[in-house]
């Protein structure tokens, strides 16, 4: 049984691996690792080097935001060229393992988390089902009269005032979506409520109102000055934006939200069904 000190721990291999502020410093496990390269495999040396980063990544006790081997690093240990470490590192780009920051290196990613569709439930609940605690901070609350979309949106006639409400959910240490929802003043919400959890959870037990169906658009696009700000990113970077419309089982209008998640943090998942399957009668 091995005997661990304060700053290691170990990994799955057997590998000991530093933990805390200097575990990038180890090379051990990658050291080790290279042995195993076979020039002789069908898998191309790039992509062995991949698989050898990934499991490094997982077993080796890095964490979102650390520091990865620069590439000098890796031709040095795996005794390879730069081109075969830059695709290796490009592949775990791509899987979103890695992130490269200009002028600062390449760091560890957090892995991204998934919203499922069609189910129609708050983040916060969503979220809570895969283990994931978020918290709410409001930006701001308060009356106001609608835009002509947003009253078109909420179905509200010429003068009627909305909740607008702006606000920001954090997964762990980092902001997971900037949103803004509109919510009419007969769903009985108002500003002094606890506006930073579930909506959804709110509107049920104090109005009574069940949220029941809604529409959906996702778009891609880029972060803007205020999405930047409170996403904790910089301006321009890739955003997906989303604008939904939810429902009582009457088929009122009960919010209109206009929400951005970071496109390298969050993505949507959804289960498709042939259309022969789900109208079988048309076939």
């Amino acid at each position: 049984m091995a005997v661990l000190l304060g700053s290691q721990r170990e990994c799955q291999s057997g590998v000991l691996m530093p933990v805390g502020p200097d575990r990038t410093a180890d090379r051990t496990f990658l050291r080790q690792a290279a042995r195993t390269l076979d020039p002789a495999s069908p898998v191309p040396i790039y992509a062995q080097v991949a698989a050898i980063l990934e499991r490094y990544i997982d077993e080796g006790g890095l964490q979102p935001g650390d520091l990865f081997p620069t590439e000098m690093e890796l031709m040095e240990i795996f005794g390879v060229s730069r081109a075969t470490v830059r695709q290796a590192v490009d592949r775990l780009v791509q899987k979103g393992r890695l992130q490269r920051r200009r002028g600062k290196g390449t760091f560890v990613q957090a892995p991204k988390v998934t919203g499922e569709l069609p189910f129609l439930m708050s983040l916060t609940d969503e979220m809570a089902l895969r283990g994931i605690q978020v918290r709410g901070q409001v930006i701001r609350a308060e009356w106001v009269r609608p835009s002509p979309e947003v009253r078109a949106e909420l179905n509200l006639e010429e003068g009627e005032m909305v909740l607008e409400l702006e606000r920001v959910r954090w997964a762990g240490d980092l902001p997971l979506f900037y949103s803004i929802s509109y919510l009419p003043r007969w769903t009985g919400l108002e500003p002094t409520d606890p506006l930073d959890g579930s909506l959804y959870h709110l509107l049920r037990v104090k109005s009574g109102i069940r949220p029941a169906t809604g529409t959906l658009i996702i778009e891609a696009g880029a972060a803007n000055a205020e999405e930047a700000r409170w996403l904790q990113m910089k301006q321009g970077q890739p955003v997906l934006r989303n604008r939904r419309v939810i429902f009582d089982p009457a088929g009122r209008a009960i919010e209109y939200v206009r929400g951005t998640f970071p496109a390298d943090r969050y993505q949507h998942r959804l289960t498709i069904v042939s259309k022969e399957i789900w109208e079988p009668d048309r076939r």
